[in-house]
């Protein structure tokens, strides 16, 4: 079985760069990391991203059908 992975960017504290990066993905893998902010900044980079980044995934899904 031949496997290929592809790289994509998108910026998990801005939603608008998301829809890109999920098209047609068949999974996504997190290298989240806050920017030292503390308890604000994994709020809305590490938690805050990963729910974006669902939110795009979910938003696709429905627009399959």
């Amino acid at each position: 079985m031949e496997v290929e992975a592809q790289v994509v960017v998108g910026d998990v504290t801005r939603p608008d760069t998301l829809p890109g990066a999920v098209d047609g993905v068949d999974a996504v893998v997190f290298t989240l990391g806050s920017d030292g902010a503390g308890k604000v900044g994994a709020e809305s980079v590490d938690y805050g991203g990963s729910r974006t980044a669902r939110i795009a995934l979910k938003a696709r899904r429905w627009q399959r059908g």
